[in-house]
């Protein structure tokens, strides 16, 4: 039940913003920046994905995402990072919540441009697979160093609206 909106992030690293163990559930992110994420020097731990950094970093589904824009970053604009089972320790407080199940709450007007690798994805093998449509509406994706959008082994998912050009 937080609610993110109107900042401004420069030149960070790792990912930079995020919602940490797959639990977090009814936060908004809204009208958000994030500009040039860089690789951290050093990772706590191999179960980190820091080394990849995404500007907005997403292990929850059940959250609004509304009016953000991810430019620059070395790896990935949005990442939902949505996997079977919580992770950290939220985990013993949500045994059986499974994040890649979830449905999405919103998902729109979202910007990516610019980064190295996907501007929005999904992974990992488990794949994204809601119970109920997830629809990411009108995401603009440009000039990204690989896709502007990649839903890794995904299911159950609907682009409505957007622009999506000079993606590799």
């Amino acid at each position: 039940d937080v609610m993110m909106k109107d900042n401004v992030a420069y030149n960070t690293k790792g990912h930079c913003y995020i919602l940490e163990d797959g639990s977090e559930q009814n936060n908004t992110l809204l009208n958000n920046l994030a500009v040039l994420q860089s690789p951290v020097d050093v990772r706590i731990s191999e179960n980190e994905s820091d080394h990849l950094p995404s500007s907005f970093w997403l292990l929850n589904p059940q959250n609004t995402f509304v009016g953000n824009v991810a430019a620059g970053s070395s790896h990935s604009g949005f990442w939902l990072e949505v996997q079977a089972w919580v992770r950290g320790k939220s985990q013993e407080l949500h045994p059986d919540m499974q994040p890649n199940t979830l449905a999405l709450k919103e998902f729109r007007d979202n910007i990516s441009h610019s980064n190295g690798f996907k501007g929005l994805h999904t992974y990992p093998q488990t794949g994204y697979r809601p119970t109920e449509t997830a629809v990411f509406s009108n995401h603009k994706s440009y000039r990204n160093g690989g896709d502007g959008v990649f839903f890794h082994a995904g299911g159950n998912l609907k682009i409505d609206g957007g622009y999506f050009a000079d993606n590799k």
